[in-house]
């Protein structure tokens, strides 16, 4: 239920896309497939964009290219949220009159000891949720806050909202 109107969800799935794919400036198979779903799925004023997640691990994504070109992990989140918000709302102004755009959950707690890997992701988390909050409500769309239903005091997922280790 959105603004007390009954709504009917109908996914799109791009196998592997990840909030970088859309930030990057070159056409790539996760845009062209974004497109070509977005044309065969127009039938709502409204829609909910959830990418992102998979840009917070720590062996792939932001964590691992900060470290590689010795970046700070808020640059790095700034620029890549900037480049895809710019994409979507490029491709999704003209045909979806509200945009809701879903944060990153928390951070399942990692087994056994913290690494400093560990603990860097959930920093990122936290810091990649802020940006994209401001950035999306800056854009005058919506932000559907999940970090704050699934953060604990520890920066880390309460286990509330998780149907497995990964996901809501």
């Amino acid at each position: 239920i959105i603004e007390t109107k009954k709504r009917k969800l109908s996914p799109i799935y791009i196998r592997g896309a990840k909030a970088w794919h859309f930030a990057n400036k070159e056409m790539n198979i996760w845009k062209a497939s974004f497109s070509e779903q977005i044309r065969n799925h127009q039938y709502s004023n409204d829609l909910l964009i959830a990418f992102g997640e998979i840009d917070c691990r720590k062996e792939e994504g932001i964590i691992p290219f900060s470290i590689k070109y010795k970046k700070e992990l808020i640059e790095v989140c700034k620029v890549t949220i900037n480049g895809y918000l710019n994409y979507m709302e490029s491709h999704l102004k003209s045909l979806y009159s509200k945009k809701y755009y879903f944060g990153v959950p928390a951070p399942v707690g990692a087994k056994g000891a913290k690494d400093r890997l560990d603990i860097k992701r959930i920093e990122l988390i936290r810091v990649y949720n802020s940006v994209l909050k401001e950035e999306v409500l800056s854009r005058g769309s919506w932000f559907l806050d999940v970090y704050e239903l699934t953060v604990d005091k520890k920066g880390e997922n309460n286990n509330l909202h998780m149907c497995d280790d990964i996901h809501l």
